[in-house]
């Protein structure tokens, strides 16, 4: 595995993976979070608010 730590437009970046921040409750978010869920047409905000996404210490995603 490699790890890179980047400054840019994390949109535009060629990688496999990339790791976000939603907090409980949020459904609209902003900065580099904003960005990556306009770049997924709103997914990451529907994702969390449907609970697909969840939080905490070994919660799972569905």
């Amino acid at each position: 595995m490699e790890l890179r730590v980047e400054q840019g437009n994390i949109a535009e970046s060629d990688v496999d993976l990339i790791v976000i921040n939603l907090f409980a409750g949020v459904t609209a978010p902003g900065g580099a979070t904003g960005a990556i869920d306009r770049a997924l047409n709103g997914a990451g905000g529907r994702g969390g608010a449907g609970g697909v996404v969840g939080g905490g210490a070994g919660a799972p995603a569905r």
